[in-house]
């Protein structure tokens, strides 16, 4: 098992418990998602950028779909922590 501390501005956000491998890519697109999005705080990260960022050439199904998903799955961190409202969309992406 493997604990992935999520912390920023010294307050914990939420420990992710990881038991797999599958589990372990996905906190670390999640770890990416939140970095590309705290990097530009406040404003609009476009969603076609975001999806660039973390598959680039890779093919991916659905990349908004996708991406879609994994920005619920962080909101139900943020959630969690009891900070739901953090995590915003807007119609061409998403912000902190």
């Amino acid at each position: 098992m493997i604990v992935v501390l999520v912390a920023t501005s010294g307050a914990t956000l939420a420990a992710i418990l990881v038991a797999g491998p599958q589990l372990l890519l996905i906190v670390a697109l999640l770890l990416q998602l939140l970095a590309l999005l705290a990097h530009r705080v406040g404003r609009t990260v476009p969603a076609e950028v975001l999806a660039d960022v973390i598959w680039g050439s890779e093919p991916v199904r659905d990349r908004r779909a996708t991406l879609h998903s994994l920005v619920a799955r962080l909101r139900r961190v943020f959630e969690d922590a009891g900070s739901g409202d953090v995590l915003r969309t807007d119609p061409s992406g998403y912000r902190l």
